[in-house]
């Protein structure tokens, strides 16, 4: 997965919040402020450091105490989308197109609740030594516009045990009140890109993504639904369409699709 794919997801990510007001409560000048007093002056840690994510330009606008774990002062998120192990860059992204995009959704007000408050999750990244280890970041709302969007978010990241200590870790994302997770929103970052994927598509059209990843045939697939093969070429079209806007890829086939949905972990 090369860096082109970053920046189609950033692209999506920044027009979808392109409408997004002033910042209300505390101004971008105030937030400095914040930072400077709060952040900037904190001891510097081995195992701590902090990020400020600004999604009005998708970029990190502030970082304290990186250069102990990634040997650079200035961390940008290019660098640090870098340094997550391949083997989830993809979840972390389409995650990230999917949560956004979900909570921005006057229709998906459900999920708005999540980026509103803490989130902790954890990922493995590499240190300025070439070696992977579990980072947990908690991130923070700080600024909001008028309408209650978020503007901006401080990430805490604190260094864990090596990633090859725990492996097979799935990826799970906590929403946190009073720093305990809320078990009502207990979810892994699979499970929550699924969620958005099933309602996005819609129960039936979800349904056969999954039957064409099983390897069932056109045929089979129209007579379990009882519909003829051209009403399902005209789902087909709408699923492609749909797996092409979101994962920004440019599937020729509806089973293409199911295929990378289904070795992705987008469907149960």
């Amino acid at each position: 997965m090369d860096m082109d794919r970053m920046a189609q997801g950033f692209a999506f990510m920044s027009t979808l919040m392109e409408n997004f007001g002033e910042a209300q409560d505390l101004n971008d000048e105030d937030a400095k402020r914040y930072l400077d007093e709060n952040i900037q002056n904190t001891p510097l840690s081995s195992d701590t450091f902090y990020a400020l994510m600004d999604l009005r330009k998708m970029a990190f606008t502030f970082s304290h105490g990186t250069e102990s774990f990634f040997g650079i002062k200035e961390l940008t998120f290019p660098y640090f989308f870098s340094q997550i192990n391949e083997a989830y860059r993809e979840m972390f992204l389409t995650w990230g197109e999917a949560a956004y995009s979900a909570a921005y959704d006057p229709e998906n007000r459900k999920l708005l609740q999540p980026l509103k408050q803490e989130y902790r999750t954890m990922l493995p990244v590499k240190n300025r030594a070439g070696e992977y280890y579990w980072l947990t970041q908690i991130a923070i709302p700080l600024q909001f516009d008028a309408a209650r969007n978020l503007l901006t978010h401080l990430n805490v990241y604190r260094v864990g045990i090596a990633y090859e200590a725990w492996k097979n870790w799935a990826i799970k994302g906590e929403i946190l009140e009073n720093n305990l997770p809320r078990k009502d929103f207990a979810f892994t970052m699979e499970e929550y890109v699924r969620e958005y994927v099933s309602s996005t598509f819609g129960k039936r059209k979800y349904q056969m993504l999954k039957l064409y990843a099983s390897g069932t045939s056109t045929d089979d697939i129209a007579a379990s639904f009882t519909i003829s093969k051209k009403t399902l070429y005209t789902h087909n079209k709408d699923i492609l369409a749909k797996a092409n806007k979101i994962f920004h890829r440019n599937f020729s086939t509806v089973k293409e699709a199911a295929n990378s949905l289904q070795e992705n972990g987008y469907l149960e």
